[in-house]
């Protein structure tokens, strides 16, 4: 007997529930992020990267909305000053996710 369609059965099996409790791992991460002030401040940042830099770079969009999110956020009475860039991009990425996977839409 030839073991190896039933442990490929099984990894796939496996592999679909890991993937599944995964998704709705980041499904509430996202629904968390985007009700939070920075979270929120995120998304409005990149709606308006989206929507005002039309024909630029990935790179020049994602810089584009970590100044918008700092700027916004101080406005706010939030300091960003002792964050990281990388965290700022973070926030920022994460965003975009938020957007890109409809968790924002849904609220």
């Amino acid at each position: 007997m030839n073991p190896f369609p039933i442990i490929g059965h099984y990894l796939a099996n496996f592999l679909k529930a890991l993937a599944g409790k995964l998704g709705a791992s980041v499904k509430q991460y996202l629904d968390s992020f985007v009700k939070e002030r920075l979270g929120t401040l995120a998304v409005d940042a990149v709606n308006y990267v989206e929507a005002t830099l039309q024909g630029a770079t990935g790179v020049q969009k994602r810089d584009a909305a970590v100044d918008k999110l700092t700027q916004d956020a101080t406005a706010a009475g939030i300091d960003l000053t002792g964050y990281a860039k990388s965290t700022l991009i973070f926030l920022v990425e994460t965003a975009v996710q938020a957007v890109l996977s409809g968790v924002v839409a849904k609220l």
